[in-house]
């Protein structure tokens, strides 16, 4: 009877847990203009995805140089809701002074088509001189990623 009891109590709190219907997608940028030199953080937010994971298709960074990319994922129960959050994290070092954009980011989900806005940031300075490599050294090819399936 202990048994029943417990399989119809988790049957209907299983039953009450939703998924929010809210799924959104932002990106932000950690300061608006920096120094020449000096490495700008990228961040985009998913949230409200369920079993099904986003198609994420990242611009060309024009201007800059991805240093790094980090992926955060967290999935939260409040009030009998499930949300889920999914955080990309990039750091770009720029490549070019002025006034730069960062190109909107796409993301697919559920035959549905997400995206975040175009980021404009400011370069100031001037870029340190960097040290070309010798010419009889084999050139190496940086790789893009473009498309990124949680």
């Amino acid at each position: 009877m202990k048994k029943l009891i417990l399989i119809l109590v988790l049957v209907i709190l299983g039953a009450n847990l939703a998924l929010p219907a809210d799924f959104s997608v932002k990106s932000y940028i950690d300061k608006k203009s920096i120094d020449a030199g000096e490495v700008l953080k990228l961040t985009l937010e998913i949230n409200g995805f369920s079993q099904a994971s986003p198609k994420i298709t990242l611009p060309k960074f024009d201007g800059f140089v991805v240093i790094s990319a980090n992926t955060f994922n967290e999935i939260s129960i409040v009030n009998n809701e499930v949300g889920s959050l999914a955080k990309m994290v990039y750091l770009l070092k720029p490549v070019k002074t002025g006034k730069l954009v960062i190109p909107e980011i796409k993301v697919k989900y559920k035959n549905k088509e997400y995206s975040a806005p175009a980021i404009e940031v400011e370069i100031k300075g001037t870029l340190p001189i960097i040290p070309q490599e010798p010419k009889n050294m084999p050139q190496t090819d940086s790789v893009a990623v473009e498309e990124v399936t949680l």
